[in-house]
């Protein structure tokens, strides 16, 4: 319904995302296979798992078997807070307090958490969404979402605390980790901030894209400091310079609503790109049969970085 959050596991080789509608937690294992036509290796194996709350993202927690951390192996931002999570058996703790520190997460009426990603050093950074407004002009929409970060010894605490969102998406880091980007998704407009990696203050915002057409959803960074961006409403991804220039435009057939990218696969040059189909009426599902999939494409040239696991 609402595909999201998607993140390569590059030490198991396995796709994550969520369905935040669906309130679903999906995996994808690849197998490696030098032989398969598609990239992605011969073996392709799907499962998902009820969590009975909606999800907005995700990560892996380090360590544990295989990188893996046993008991937990995720950290999940749930429309109620984060938790660590086992999506198998269902079980599930409250991250702050796991964490060993307070919880500043208060979820607002008509809010939920929504994108997030770990930052180079392991601390989970996500922002919310003001549902209250969702179907109504950006002009009307109301900002009300906050961003918060989880980090092992501080717990979850509200972090961009003079910034109010709409709809908070594309959390990314550049390469060297002093960078961050984000998007207040109905503006239409990408920001981009100084990082300290150290202490992980945001500092210093100002405007890296502004668009005319479609809104800026999940993105994810490449090995040269580019930015790749699910483009909503307009079914397409777009990669841009560091210094926001449009490089590449990626059409997805038969889905106008991209939300999320990662690159990841078995030489990370896949770019895997999420989709959804949910508030489409049955003439618009005719138009786009592909609406709510999960796409790959192989890049030339170009690889990705391996996603940072939660250290917590």
């Amino acid at each position: 319904m609402l595909a999201e959050g998607v993140s390569w596991n590059h030490l198991e080789q396995e796709l994550w995302w969520v369905d935040i509608n669906g309130k679903m937690i999906m995996r994808l294992f690849c197998k490696s296979d030098e032989d398969g036509e598609d990239g992605l290796g011969a073996s392709l194996a799907a499962e998902g798992w009820d969590v009975q709350t909606r999800p907005g993202s995700l990560a892996l927690r380090e360590g544990g078997a295989r990188g893996r951390k046993p008991g937990y192996p995720l950290v999940v931002a749930f429309e109620d807070g984060f938790f660590l999570c086992d999506p198998s058996t269902g079980g599930r703790v409250a991250a702050a307090a796991a964490a060993g520190g307070e919880d500043e997460y208060e979820q607002l009426p008509n809010t939920r958490l929504n994108d997030g990603r770990c930052d180079r050093q392991g601390r989970f950074l996500c922002g919310g969404i003001n549902l209250e407004n969702i179907d109504q002009p950006p002009d009307l929409w109301k900002p009300r979402a906050g961003v918060f970060r989880l980090e092992e010894g501080k717990g979850v605490r509200r972090i961009l605390p003079d910034e109010e969102f709409r709809c908070y998406n594309g959390t990314c880091f550049s390469p060297d980790g002093r960078t961050m980007y984000a998007a207040e998704t109905p503006l239409q407009k990408i920001a981009r901030y100084d990082y300290n990696p150290d202490t992980g203050d945001i500092t210093n915002k100002r405007v890296f894209v502004e668009l005319e057409e479609g809104y800026p959803d999940g993105a994810t960074v490449d090995t040269e400091g580019c930015v790749w961006v699910a483009m909503f409403s307009c079914g397409e991804v777009r990669r841009f310079s560091p210094e926001g220039e449009l490089l590449r435009t990626i059409p997805v057939p038969g889905a106008k609503n991209t939300t999320c990218v990662a690159i990841g696969g078995p030489d990370l040059d896949i770019l895997f790109i999420t989709s959804a189909s949910v508030g489409l009426n049955d003439q618009q599902r005719m138009e786009q049969p592909n609406a709510g999939a999960v796409f790959a494409i192989r890049l030339e040239g170009v690889k990705g970085i391996p996603e940072p696991r939660f250290r917590g």
